[in-house]
């Protein structure tokens, strides 16, 4: 998922590659955003999946995947950093 144990590591390549202007890290968070949009979206929603199958593990939304919008929107993805975002606010 995008929540829990890998919420840290997509920002730290974001905002390493913003901060030094390396382009490792923005390769990097290409790659794994990719991934997840291409695994891992429900859309608006985010899930957990089984890394060899990708069969649906967690379908729940949990706070720590709250960045996710802010995320996308520094990866220029406002349109669904938007969808997202109502999403999770909507549960509160």
């Amino acid at each position: 998922g995008v929540g829990t144990s890998v919420d840290s590591y997509f920002e730290y390549l974001i905002k390493g590659h913003l901060m030094t202007g390396e382009y490792e890290y923005l390769i990097m968070f290409q790659q794994a955003y990719g991934a997840a949009k291409a695994y891992l979206s429900r859309h608006p929603w985010y899930v957990d999946v089984n890394m060899d199958t990708t069969n649906l593990v967690w379908p729940v939304y949990n706070s720590l995947q709250s960045f996710w919008p802010a995320l996308e929107v520094m990866a220029g993805n406002l349109r669904d950093a938007t969808d997202t975002h109502e999403a999770y606010f909507g549960v509160w």
